[in-house]
C-alpha cells in the first residue's frame, strides 16, 4: 500500500494525490490518505484547510490507525529508511519524507509498501499519468447554475484565466515566505498574451475581487469571479482548466487549473518568483512549456 500525507488547501492535495496515485499504479497497489492533520488545532495566524478533494472521482481510501500503525515514523527510522532510500540497490524503506523543495528522483525508486510525507510540487513526480489523472480530477457533480453560465461563455470566447493571489500571502504571518505578484507581473502578462490571442477575454480569479477591480487596469473584455466561496472554490479550479490560456499566481491553485488545462496551443505565463526567499529552488515547479516572466 502506498499512503500519502495530505496536508494544505486543495492546490496542495492535488500535488500529493497525484504522486501518490502513479506510486500507486506503477506499484498495482492501493493508495491510502492520512487525513489526521486536518483534525489538530493550529494558531489562529494560519488558514484553517479542509480536505477538499472528495469533491473529484479521486481512486484512494482514507487511511485508518491501524494502517498508520504499519509505518513506523521514530526520529530512528526516518534516518534509516533515508539512508535506505538513497541506496541505489534498496528499495524497502517505508517511510519517506521530501528532503527539498525541487524534484527528488529517489522518491519514484520506493517500494510498495509505504508513507510518503511532502509537498511533491513538480509535474516530473507524475506526468507519466497525466491522460489517467485528467480522468479522475473531474467534479462528480454538476456545476453551480451561475458556474455553469460562465463556463458557457468562456466557450465562446478566446477565454484567458488570471488569477490573482492575496488573502494569506500579505497577513503577518506569511509576507515572509510567498512573493506576492505585482501588478507590473499581470501588466506584462497580458501584453504578451494580447499579441498572440486575437480578442482575448479576461476572466479575473481572486481571493480579494475589491481589490483587484481598484488596482488591476486592463483596457480588454473582462469578467470578475467572486461567487464561489468555501467548499464550492474547486469551480473555480474547474473554470481555470476550461479557458484556453492562462495568467497564473504563485500558487498551487491555480497551477492545477493551469496544468489540467487540456488545450493544446494552450499559452501558460507564470510568475519566474514564487517565494520572498531563495532557499526553496523552484526549477522543478514549472513545466518547460509556461512562460516565466
Amino acid at each position: 500500500m502506498i499512503v500519502v500525507k495530505i496536508f494544505g488547501g486543495l492546490g496542495n492535495q492535488l500535488f500529493q494525490y497525484a504522486f501518490g496515485r502513479r506510486l500507486a499504479l506503477e506499484r498495482n497497489t492501493e493508495l491510502y490518505f492520512d487525513l489526521s492533520i486536518y483534525n489538530q488545532s493550529f494558531d489562529s495566524s494560519f488558514t484553517k484547510r479542509d480536505f477538499e478533494m472528495d469533491v473529484f472521482d479521486i481512486n484512494g481510501k482514507i487511511a485508518d490507525a491501524k494502517i498508520l500503525s504499519h509505518f513506523s515514523q521514530s526520529k530512528f527510522n526516518k534516518l534509516l529508511n533515508e539512508f535506505i532510500i538513497r541506496s541505489p540497490f534498496v528499495k524497502s524503506a517505508n517511510y519517506l519524507k521530501e528532503p527539498h523543495f525541487h524534484f527528488y528522483d529517489y522518491a519514484l525508486r520506493v517500494g510498495n509498501q509505504v508513507y510518503v510525507n511532502g509537498y511533491w510540487q513538480s509535474e516530473k513526480y507524475f506526468s507519466s499519468i497525466r491522460n489517467q489523472l485528467l480522468t479522475e480530477l473531474i467534479p462528480t457533480s454538476e456545476l453551480s447554475t451561475e458556474s455553469q453560465l460562465i463556463y458557457d461563455d468562456i466557450k465562446n470566447h478566446n477565454a484567458v484565466s488570471l488569477h490573482i493571489r492575496r488573502g494569506d500571502y500579505i497577513n503577518e504571518t506569511n509576507q515572509s515566505i510567498y512573493h506576492v505578484c505585482s501588478l507590473d507581473y499581470y501588466s506584462k502578462a497580458v501584453d504578451y498574451i494580447c499579441s498572440k490571442v486575437a480578442q482575448p477575454k479576461f476572466y479575473i480569479f481572486s481571493d480579494d475581487v475589491e481589490w483587484v477591480k481598484s488596482n488591476l487596469n486592463i483596457n480588454q473584455q473582462i469578467h470578475y469571479l467572486e461567487h464561489n466561496k468555501g467548499k464550492n472554490s474547486y469551480q473555480d479550479l474547474i473554470l481555470m482548466s476550461k479557458c484556453n490560456h492562462n495568467i497564473i499566481a504563485n500558487s498551487s491553485f491555480s497551477w492545477w487549473g493551469a496544468w489540467l488545462n487540456h488545450h493544446e496551443n494552450k499559452i501558460v505565463i507564470s510568475p519566474e518568483k514564487w517565494f520572498k526567499s531563495n532557499s526553496k529552488k523552484t526549477q522543478d515547479l514549472i513545466p518547460s512549456t509556461w512562460i516565466q516572466l
